[in-house]
């Protein structure tokens, strides 16, 4: 009798650290997935936070009774999008009426840089080599002039592992 009780004792026992090394396992993996989960919310709103800025300036663009080119000028590293925000028929470069996104090389790598007039903003700060700026005609052809510009892509890292925003401009 006394050998049966020890014997259940210790399968009790063995059961039970079984249960309690599954729950504590459990609550480690929802421990990683909550963490997981939030650097993933940080991420989308920080890229939520640069759609929004691209968007504005992007729906500003060509705004104005002087109706300006949406797109002042454009290159692989940078873009310049006007509005005639103030209505007095021309554009002042120095004001929120000129956006200019671009890609800076610096020290510390390829940054994306947000600049309303003269106030200049990082997005990020270290996009990768591969980042870059293209603009396509409607016929999705390359482009010869500002005028011709359809659609921006802004591609953010490699071609496997990165982000593309893509946006059009008004016509």
């Amino acid at each position: 009798m006394l050998g049966h009780s020890l014997l259940e004792a210790a399968a009790a026992i063995s059961v039970s650290a079984l249960l309690l090394s599954t729950a504590v396992g459990g609550i480690a993996l929802s421990a990683s997935t909550l963490a997981q989960c939030a650097a993933l919310e940080a991420e989308m709103l920080a890229w939520r936070q640069i759609e929004h800025l691209i968007d504005t300036a992007v729906d500003r663009a060509g705004l104005g009774p002087s109706r300006p080119t949406p797109l002042a000028d454009f290159g692989p590293d940078q873009l310049v999008i006007q509005s005639d925000l103030d209505g007095n028929g021309s554009v002042n470069p120095r004001s929120a009426e000129t956006t200019t996104i671009a890609l800076r090389v610096g020290k510390s790598g390829t940054a994306l840089v947000h600049k309303v007039g003269r106030q200049a903003m990082r997005l990020i700060s270290d996009m990768g080599p591969e980042s870059r700026l293209r603009v396509y005609t409607s016929t999705a052809l390359p482009t010869a002039g500002p005028s011709q510009v359809a659609l921006v892509e802004l591609r953010v890292g490699g071609e496997k592992d990165g982000r593309v925003l893509l946006w059009a401009l008004p016509r």
